[in-house]
């Protein structure tokens, strides 16, 4: 079955994903650290996603990637964008930048 979705509906769909996950966010000296939770930033894990104030660059891991690129089919960019705009309303920040190592594995 195929549904017609238009942009801005997807665009609320991502943003309701990404809120419904609730991540864990670190902030350090005006850089913001997203984690899956608490307990892999406890643990020594790696951060899903990092904000770069002095540089207004996001950093969105592969994983991530790979869930909303696979789920919704969108192409990298499209999915690097959407996820930008959703960390600019959640931190209120601009971004400038944004990057992944998608594909570097």
């Amino acid at each position: 079955m195929k549904y017609l979705i238009k942009d801005t509906q997807l665009k609320t769909i991502i943003f309701e994903v990404l809120n419904d996950h609730d991540y864990f966010i670190l902030e350090d000296d005006g850089d913001y650290y997203f984690f899956e939770s608490e307990d892999i930033w406890r643990n020594g894990g790696y951060a899903i996603m990092a904000y770069r104030q002095n540089s207004k660059e996001l950093f969105v891991s592969s994983d991530l990637l790979r869930v909303i690129t696979g789920y919704f089919s969108l192409s990298l960019e499209e999915s690097i964008f959407i996820i930008s705009l959703w960390v600019e309303s959640k931190l209120g920040l601009e971004i400038s930048y944004s990057y992944s190592d998608y594909g570097a594995d």
